[in-house]
């Protein structure tokens, strides 16, 4: 698949580029409407509504009010979330009273689920198999970002960083106050 990814060269003039990536493309119409959607440090966190991928988790996302969290948006099929997953749980070891919410953007349930019991991964799994067009996907403009994208979340709900990398988020972490 190939996504339209745009870059300013004049005022008002956005030339398209061509990638190979496997994320959905992204037509020039919805590139504005998604670009209205900033996400940005300091900014409150959008709220997220969206069925859990194990029904019986009692986790109740209401109860993360006040509480550190970290939003991971992911698929098991991403090759640059698989590279990344074990740092994302080096880190999760390394701060263990962080919450976590992983947000699947698998297509079948069993994968994402699969994916989560074979490498451990902690919190509150997420599923949104829309097609990138979810209300999480979104209100966090997930197709302008891709994925892996991870958003560090504040007890008092700003963001405090938001990227790719989970170097990025160790350091983010590792420099908070």
């Amino acid at each position: 698949m190939s996504v339209i990814l745009f870059s300013c060269n004049q005022p008002g003039k956005m030339p398209v580029v061509q990638q190979e990536t496997d994320h959905p493309p992204i037509d020039r119409e919805e590139i504005w409407r998604e670009s209205d959607r900033r996400i940005q440090v300091g900014s409150f966190a959008p709220d997220i509504l969206l069925p859990k991928l194990f029904p019986g988790d009692k986790t109740n996302l209401d109860s993360l009010q006040r509480k550190e969290h970290i939003l991971l948006f992911w698929a098991s099929w991403c090759d640059d979330c698989q590279r990344e997953m074990p740092n994302l749980l080096a880190i999760q070891q390394k701060y263990p009273s962080i919450t976590w919410i992983s947000i699947s953007f698998d297509n079948e349930i069993q994968k994402a689920q699969n994916y989560i019991r074979k490498h451990k991964l902690n919190g509150t799994h997420l599923f949104d198999a829309r097609n990138w067009r979810g209300p999480a996907s979104e209100d966090y403009a997930v197709p302008l970002h891709g994925i892996p994208y991870i958003i560090y979340v504040d007890e008092n709900g700003k963001i405090r960083w938001h990227g790719g990398t989970a170097k990025g988020l160790e350091e983010s972490l590792d420099n908070r106050t």
